[in-house]
């Protein structure tokens, strides 16, 4: 299955500079980025890595855990940088920074970070779904969009406010794993004013999403408006939940750019404007997580230290 994912990130790279290459007359003004522009887009950056790093703090509380500064904004910054590099390697490392320094058990990591997922993943049907009403309501769209989007929000609640499920211990070992994720997420269950918060966290998330990508359509001077730059950031958000490849590199480009064809503009702007904010975002990326890989990681950092960075 590894070797599939990575074949297709080969693919789409070898497809992604064949693309680019054609395109580069296009992609030209981008040499005529203003220090202004790049300013104005890595502040919105700098807004979603926030968000991220206090949704991670948020999570882990459930667990009786205080993350300090450097831990709750650097971890994410590790775990986006490495899993750019090898796939979910920036996972698995926090995951064991986690284990050694706080305790956390595996299966709690794992349960942590399956319900932020759900959570997000929640936030965004919940916008696909208002979204979807409101055009439907006003515009023309097929009601079965909105039905879809109904059902899955449907289930989610269930998933919210069903009881917490308690099962019995099985004798298989692998079985026993999965016990314990499930009785680890039945803790997050319980804890509605956090889960509450993270949903907060990611409903403010969604729309600084599109804000990026409304500057990113800005600086190529193909201004689309801001409520329909946050009906991209929604359909990213639904269908990036899921990696197949390492960063989704390629994915959400071709996800923006069909958007930006349906609704009237054009599929290279969409691509361009997605693959400026990647880049941006990228760099930023790469500038924290190797900070902090070294601060957290490569340091030995103890859970005794509680400065902040």
């Amino acid at each position: 299955m590894l070797k599939i994912r990575y074949a297709g990130y080969v693919l789409i790279i070898i497809f992604g500079v064949q693309y680019f290459y054609e395109k580069s007359a296009e992609l030209s003004q981008l040499k005529n980025l203003t220090l202004t522009q790049i300013g104005a887009a890595s502040v919105a950056v700098f807004l979603t890595q926030l968000i991220t790093g206090r949704k991670y703090k948020t999570l882990f509380s459930v667990l009786k855990i205080k993350l300090t500064p450097r831990e709750w904004f650097g971890l994410p910054q590790v775990t986006a940088f490495l899993n750019l590099l090898f796939f979910k390697s920036g996972t698995v490392t926090n995951a064991y920074f986690l284990k050694k320094h706080h305790e956390v058990s595996y299966s709690r990591f794992i349960a942590a970070m399956s319900v932020q997922k759900i959570l997000d993943f929640f936030v965004a049907i919940f916008f696909g779904f208002m979204i979807s009403l409101f055009i439907f309501s006003f515009f023309e769209i097929d009601f079965y969009v909105v039905l879809v989007f109904c059902l899955m929000l449907a289930a989610l609640l269930c998933f919210f406010f069903y009881p917490p499920i308690h099962i019995k211990k099985w004798k298989s070992h692998i079985l026993n794993k999965i016990y314990k994720i499930i009785e680890a997420s039945n803790e997050y269950k319980q804890n509605k004013p956090v889960m509450f918060k993270i949903i907060l966290l990611e409903m403010i998330a969604i729309p600084i999403l599109g804000i990026r990508y409304y500057i990113a359509f800005n600086i190529l001077n193909n201004p689309v408006s801001i409520a329909e730059c946050v009906i991209f950031s929604v359909v990213v958000s639904v269908t990036g939940l899921v990696s197949i490849i390492p960063g989704n590199i390629g994915i959400r480009e071709t996800i923006v750019g069909m958007s930006a064809y349906y609704m009237d503009y054009s599929f290279d702007y969409g691509v361009f404007a997605t693959t400026l904010d990647r880049i941006i975002a990228t760099a930023w990326a790469g500038f924290w997580g190797l900070i902090f890989f070294h601060l957290l990681h490569l340091k030995g950092y103890s859970k005794k230290n509680t400065s902040a960075f």
